[in-house]
């Protein structure tokens, strides 16, 4: 198999540790072999052993490139001797002359560079870590500048240093005793804290356990405790004799023997019950009633239940599903234009994508094919393919693609005099004019069943263009010429009736003001669910719409809410005021402690009907219906 295919190596790997199989002193790494022995005479022994398989296989040895019977070897930007391995001096050098890196992108290399060794520096997550810390939010071939101080370059400088200074690792010696750490279970060896390595490995969450005695030295002088015992003849506490002899008191009226808890471990032995499998609120006021008492004790649990961070952000009781909004019918042809991308799509005539347009007011669409989608691409073909027929619109709708964020289409959008509105992320019903187009569009490609697309598409729009429209009755040429265009095939007669230019133009202009588009219709028996808690929270979770990995939470944050408008929110996130829609948030339920850098929230004088839809719905017949109470959750 030749080298310069993608699965070559993998393949040759496979093939090779099939040639070595059974040989447990030698390491292959592709066409690298590795023979270790512990004698000249055994060493003998070995290589016969791997030239006879590799003559078996029908494998060739280049001698030029061979080292045998060698006391060290580099192998894998390794020095492997007879008491161990250390890195290769000339890599280390070149490490430890590494200049101060000024950009994110030279930072990440160097510590790609020297986490090769890692295995050879002591404590390197710890004096790494302020380095790392700097990467946070970073992207692919980030080039801002790194934000030294002066203890980030001392904290730069000890990773050279220790890689210099790399202590040798020995191999192990057989017959001798060997000492395993690890966590003690059933045995008392080492603290999980003292324990570093095998601490770090298991990520497990210990189970706390319950202080009684601390307990039971609380009771003595809680006031609350004296009241129940006094006044709240439904229960009855009796002393129990704890193993260290202080006294315990105990609710004895059910069937379960229940502990008066102070204030001051209540929050502890929720989080011990509610811990293990996080079950809802009821369950969880009744796991604890059973097992402890106090006063108040549902409305407290209940509350600590509903303010879980963990089961608000993995547990989904029901999405927010706001009415559709609406956009206000334009005045004028070609003043508000949708905008977007199709791709990537099979290679045709060198075009793997496509930049679709489409105008509010007549739906007129253009599909311009494109070799790819940098932002000076498609801002040509944009201003080639439709500023240039159809003049500067007032308005571009997209999404938040690079290409329409970049600063180059800002610049373009700018110089024409263009406002520029960016929909919400993971939302494509903010732009459903145009999402409703690629299901139409690429429909009529495929019904050509042409792999070459670019030549079927100037088809596909002359025939959507002369179409006729159910809810107007004119086809979109119509919206745009004032007649419609003639199809290929079509018989026509020429006109017999003349009529001179200035009355032509006149009539045309006053059918074409007559000639609007009519309103979109909404979905009549949509489901609505908007949580009200929405309208007054402070914070929100916001749902992953991407394809998640495996058991990760369908919910992030919580993330404090900058400002409230009609069908988004302006949401903090990494520092950052995000506008996010409303279907894809749920409001937190926190605790005091639990609130951070807790911002006021503005209201707009935008109206806040989708916020307040699961109160009032329509009857098939159209009328209001204002729902009960207990159905608005």
């Amino acid at each position: 198999m030749s080298f310069g295919l993608r699965n070559a190596p993998s393949t040759f790997q496979r093939f090779i540790t099939e040639v070595l199989f059974g040989l447990d002193f030698v390491f292959p790494y592709l066409d690298d072999v590795l023979v270790a022995s512990s004698s000249e005479e055994e060493h003998k022994e070995h290589l016969k052993m791997v030239f006879d398989r590799f003559q078996q296989y029908g494998l060739r040895i280049n001698i030029s490139k061979s080292v045998m019977g060698a006391d060290q070897v580099e192998y894998l930007g390794y020095l492997i001797t007879a008491e161990g391995s250390r890195p290769l001096p000339e890599k280390v050098e070149a490490i430890t002359n590494y200049k101060l890196p000024t950009t994110i992108h030279e930072l990440r290399t160097f510590l790609g560079m020297i986490n090769f060794y890692r295995r050879y520096l002591k404590e390197a997550a710890k004096t790494q870590a302020p380095l790392h810390e700097m990467l946070k939010g970073a992207k692919k071939k980030d080039r801002r500048k790194v934000p030294w101080t002066d203890d980030t370059i001392k904290c730069f400088e000890k990773c050279k240093a220790d890689l210099a200074e790399a202590a040798l690792l020995s191999f192990p010696r057989y017959g001798l005793p060997l000492s395993l750490c690890t966590d003690a279970s059933d045995f008392a060896h080492i603290q999980g804290k003292d324990n570093v390595v095998a601490d770090a490995l298991s990520r497990i969450e210990a189970v706390s356990t319950i202080d009684y005695d601390a307990i039971a030295e609380k009771q003595l002088h809680d006031e609350e405790l004296q009241q129940l015992m006094q006044n709240n003849s439904s229960l009855k506490f009796k002393p129990s004799t704890l193993p260290s002899g202080k006294i315990l008191w105990c609710d004895i009226s059910t069937s379960n023997i229940r502990p008066y808890i102070p204030q001051q471990f209540r929050l502890q032995m929720f989080q011990q019950i509610h811990g293990f499998c996080h079950p809802g609120i009821k369950t969880t006021i009744k796991q604890m009633t059973e097992k402890f008492i106090w006063s108040d004790m549902k409305k407290q649990v209940g509350e600590w239940a509903k303010t879980c961070i963990r089961c608000q952000k993995c547990k989904v009781n029901r999405h927010t599903k706001s009415k559709f909004g609406e956009y206000q019918v334009p005045d004028a042809r070609f003043s508000v234009v949708h905008i977007d991308l199709i791709g990537p799509l099979p290679p045709s005539e060198g075009m793997e994508y496509c930049l679709t347009c489409i105008d509010r007011f007549s739906s007129w669409m253009e599909a311009v094919p494109l070799p790819d989608i940098t932002a000076e691409i498609v801002g040509r073909a944009f201003y080639n393919h439709w500023v240039s027929r159809f003049g500067v619109p007032a308005q571009i709708i997209t999404d938040q693609g690079r290409q329409f964020e970049s600063h180059l289409f800002r610049r373009l959008v700018s110089i024409c005099g263009a406002k520029v509105s960016h929909t919400t992320s993971y939302h494509p019903q903010c732009n459903g004019k145009i999402e409703r187009l690629h299901r139409t569009l690429k429909g009529a490609i495929k019904v050509h069943d042409n792999i070459r697309w670019t030549e079927s598409l100037p088809t596909v729009l002359l025939g959507l263009r002369a179409a006729i429209r159910p809810d107007t009755n004119h086809s979109i040429a119509q919206m745009v010429y004032g007649t419609t265009i003639k199809l290929p095939g079509e018989f026509f007669d020429p006109p017999t009736i003349r009529m001179n230019q200035e009355t032509f133009v006149s009539k045309l202009q006053k059918f074409m003001e007559e000639l609007k588009p009519m309103p979109s219709t909404s979905v009549k028996h949509q489901i609505l669910f908007v949580h009200k808690d929405l309208r007054s929270c402070s914070y929100v979770f916001v749902r992953i719409d991407r394809v998640k990995k495996a058991l990760e939470p369908p919910y992030k944050g919580p993330y404090v809410v900058v400002e409230r408008f009609g069908k988004y929110f302006t949401v903090l996130v990494k520092d950052k005021h995000v506008n996010i829609t409303i279907d894809r948030l749920k409001p937190a339920y926190l605790l005091a402690t639990d609130k951070v850098n807790d911002k006021p929230c503005k209201h707009s004088d935008a109206k806040d009907s989708h916020l307040s839809s699961n109160t009032q719905t329509t009857s098939r017949c159209g009328r209001h219906v204002k729902r009960p109470v207990r159905f608005r959750d």
